[in-house]
């Protein structure tokens, strides 16, 4: 063994190995390498306890033999050597892995003795050469294996460290037209050449090394007189992946990343897509080449012109340029920059290329993070704001924004809540010079609440106003004010909905105008409600009420199970049902049925009966003659319950001649086995009891549903 070779110290704790506290772990099967990935380890964690849940998990053992020696290069730690064979570590090329793990590759051949870089490397290589005294190989990192290693999970072979044969290690050199300055989004491959081919990521090209040229940017090379992309080595194309037309070929150069020219016309590399990127060429005609200048990789203009890289064209009014940003979100405590996205000129102000409305150019300026103002209004981003703009501020403070005008905080209802006063107490503490009218009349709101307030139930206080989680409900009258149900509430200037979600920062919505003395529930949930002019249907009890527009609120009703029905219509859920005619149709828990058709929640029931054969001994039950029996739409077996016996004793039990049953709150009845018949009697709410014990309908359900 060379002296490039040094012993790797392996620990071994039962089939797993371990070195420098990474897993040894077999590459092969895809599963387990997607298990490892999303695993509950990280780098650092107890080899130990690692290996214990690994064989809990009857995880594939290392892919060395146990007592087996290891070395590693000394030059080279991402090479591993076996007695059997040698193994590759793309996690370990530069840095430490990522993974708590690491995946020997095994390779194909021997390596030989005298490896060594073959030239100087660059970090953000996407393929790195090595040689020895008689091969050149050539080897991929971790940040490119990833993509590889999903394409060889689909059947693709891929080589992770390939040799390149007939190739002189001692003729190869990089060329100096590919370098490591290559368009974002690409991978930097290097090309290389020795005399006679050109090589990239490991693989010969198809021309020879006199075909290629290169320009004066390293994004770009001809190639058999045809203008690429050095990292696709593809020729340019349009938006239509048509070739780009380029006049002058010969006086082609890039004036910057993403501006060229061929003397004539301005080449322009744009792009769609800002994950997955697809980058086209366009050519910008008509254009002075003596005045021509790029403003960023965005914007270019020239003495009466100016462009946005997704090629709209601004006709500017004088002295156009980049707007000025404050490099971070600190506002005026950070240093200013040109801004990658807006632009001025004497008169507007621009965002992407395109005018923003309203603004006014010459007094256009950056606030903090994404806000902007002129002398007239605040924007966000390219929106005009309808804020107080002389008092308007925006600040970016221990990481966070606060904005606000004289009147509330940016975003708010104007309905000042506990949450908002807690988020911005400590502001106002810092920056005592800020004191808008806002919180000024907050805080005195807040100190009356406090000592005045009485509580009133969900989430309402009374005092000589009301609050709403001690938000002051300024459009309210308290002396009016009732609550109707858990979610709704009413005071003579209308009807609204109880916020559900985050009700600390949000305030009761109207939906109607009518006083809440006109309120009248069409049943014990109000479900269903009339305001005097409507019917009104409360169906998700988080969203506002839906109305009901031809419902007659004289003759409406409804039975507290979804169905309703007035001089017109039968309804369910506030949807009318035009099968069932009003005149014929009867109403029994959650069924409905004319003379010919049954419904149950909403929906048809394929059964045949006449009316007098019906009977309804339970809300969610139907019984057909006595001879068939429905829970909801679902037939129960007349074999095992004595239908002409069967009697509910309340919505939780029942019983026939024999048995006792309970509702399973689903589609059946079940056996009450352990019940004794004759002493059985049922309580409120779900009880009942009999000589051994005590019986509980909300534990039965539960326990009959795992």
């Amino acid at each position: 063994m060379a002296d490039e070779w040094i012993a790797q110290p392996v620990a071994w704790y039962g089939d797993y190995a371990f070195i420098d506290g990474y897993f040894l772990a077999d590459f092969v099967d895809p599963r387990a390498r997607l298990q490892r990935r999303f695993g509950p380890f990280s780098a650092g964690d107890d080899p130990q306890r690692i290996a214990q849940a690994l064989a809990k998990q009857q995880h594939a053992a290392s892919p060395l033999a146990r007592g087996e020696t290891l070395y590693r290069h000394r030059d080279l730690p991402f090479l591993l050597r076996g007695a059997r064979q040698d193994y590759y570590l793309s996690e370990c090329l530069h840095t430490a892995p990522f993974y708590w793990f690491v995946e020997p590759w095994p390779l194909p051949f021997r390596l030989s003795d005298g490896l060594r870089w073959c030239y100087a490397q660059q970090e953000k290589a996407a393929c790195y050469y090595l040689r020895d005294d008689t091969n050149l190989y050539a080897a991929y990192p971790v940040s490119d294996a990833h993509s590889h290693l999903m394409m060889a999970e689909m059947g693709t072979t891929l080589p992770w460290f390939t040799r390149m044969n007939d190739v002189d290690p001692d003729r190869i050199a990089p060329l100096p037209l590919s370098d490591y300055g290559l368009l974002p989004g690409h991978s930097p491959y290097a090309l290389l050449a020795d005399g006679e081919g050109v090589y990239r990521a490991g693989v010969r090209l198809p021309w020879p090394a006199g075909a290629l040229r290169r320009t004066n940017h390293n994004g770009y090379l001809w190639i058999n007189d045809q203008l690429c992309r050095s990292d696709t080595l593809k020729p340019l194309s349009d938006k239509q992946d048509q070739p780009l037309t380029i006049r002058h070929p010969e006086r082609f150069r890039m004036l910057s990343d993403r501006w060229g020219t061929d003397g004539e016309a301005i080449i322009v590399q744009a792009q769609q897509g800002s994950k997955v990127v697809r980058i086209y060429y366009y050519t910008i005609d008509g254009v002075d080449l003596a005045t021509f200048r790029c403003l960023n990789s965005r914007y270019s203009m020239d003495a009466q012109r100016a462009w946005y890289i997704t090629g709209k064209t601004i006709r500017h009014h004088g002295n156009f340029r980049l707007l000025r940003e404050y490099s971070k979100p600190g506002g005026s405590h950070a240093a200013q920059v040109d801004s990658d996205y807006f632009a001025v000129d004497d008169r507007y102000a621009y965002c992407c290329g395109q005018r923003i409305s309203g603004a006014d150019g010459a007094s256009f300026r950056h606030l903090c993070a994404d806000y902007y103002r002129d002398d007239r209004q605040v924007f966000y981003r390219n929106r005009a704001l309808d804020v107080d703009a002389d008092s308007f501020i925006a600040v970016w403070w221990h990481n966070r924004l606060f904005a606000c005008d004289r009147h509330r905080p940016l975003g708010s209802t104007g309905n000042i809540s506990q949450q908002e006063i807690d988020h911005w107490r400590d502001f106002f503490v810092a920056h005592p010079q800020y004191q808008p009218e806002w919180w000024t009349r907050a805080i005195a709101q807040q100190d009356e609440a406090e000592s005045e307030l009485r509580a009133i139930g969900h989430g309402f206080q009374a005092g000589r106003r009301l609050y709403f989680h001690r938000q002051r409900l300024d459009d309210m009258d308290v002396d009016s004010f009732r609550l109707l149900t858990r979610h709704l509430c009413g005071d003579r200037y209308g009807l609204y909905l109880i916020p559900y979600h985050s009700p600390e920062s949000r305030v009761p919505a109207r939906f109607s105008a009518q006083p809440v003395s006109e309120f009248h529930a069409c049943d014990p949930h109000a479900h269903y409600f009339s305001d005097g002019r409507q019917v009104w249907c409360h169906n998700i009890f988080y969203s506002l009420p839906d109305p009901i527009k031809k419902a007659d609120p004289a003759t409406f009703l409804s039975n507290g199970f979804g169905w309703a029905i007035d001089k017109r219509n039968v309804y369910y859920q506030g949807r009318i049902k035009r099968d069932l005619p009003a005149a014929e149709t009867q109403l029994h828990g959650r069924y409905a049925h004319s003379r010919s058709l049954l419904f149950c929640a909403g929906k048809r029931v394929n059964v045949t009966f006449s009316p007098e054969q019906l009977q309804f001994p339970h809300p969610s039950f139907v019984m057909i003659d006595q001879r068939v029996l429905l829970c909801e739409r679902f037939p129960i077996s007349a074999s095992r319950i004595h239908l002409p016996t069967l009697t509910f004793l309340n919505d939780y039990f029942a019983r026939d001649r024999e048995n006792i049953y309970y509702y399973d709150g689903v589609r059946t009845l079940k056996t009450l086995t352990q019940a004794d018949y004759a002493s059985f009697a049922v309580g409120d709410d779900g009880q009942a009891q009999d000589c051994r014990q005590r019986y509980n309908w909300w534990a039965l359900t539960r326990t009959a549903s795992r």
